[in-house]
């Protein structure tokens, strides 16, 4: 819940890696022994990864932004991002970079 307020209300993608990192930690020693082969591990881990991967993307606009670009498209292709990645902060993300570029057609079509 304290990831999803980080994302929700203020888009620092940062501070939900350390609410979901912390969760993670609290999960595994919950469960125990088993908790290599836990779904809900799995679960967790692949949200932090997702989260991670966007995070670091918002770091790619000012050093490779094309890659930038290429990773964003793919995220937002992937079915079920949205209760991870918000969508909005995809879209919101390539519309920056298209602004700053002054490539506003781009900007458009994002939108």
């Amino acid at each position: 819940a304290c990831a999803q307020v980080e994302i929700d209300e203020y888009r620092d993608y940062d501070k939900a890696i350390g609410a979901l990192q912390e969760s993670l930690k609290y999960l595994v020693k919950s469960i125990g022994a088993g908790a290599d082969n836990d779904n809900r591990v799995h679960s967790l881990q692949s949200r932090i990864d997702l989260v991670a991967k966007f995070a670091g993307v918002r770091k790619l606009a000012k050093s490779n932004p094309d890659e930038m670009v290429q990773v964003c498209g793919e995220m937002a292709e992937m079915p079920g991002i949205d209760p991870t990645v918000r969508i909005g902060d995809i879209f919101a993300q390539l519309v920056e970079h298209y602004h700053e570029t002054q490539n506003f057609q781009e900007a458009y079509s994002c939108v």
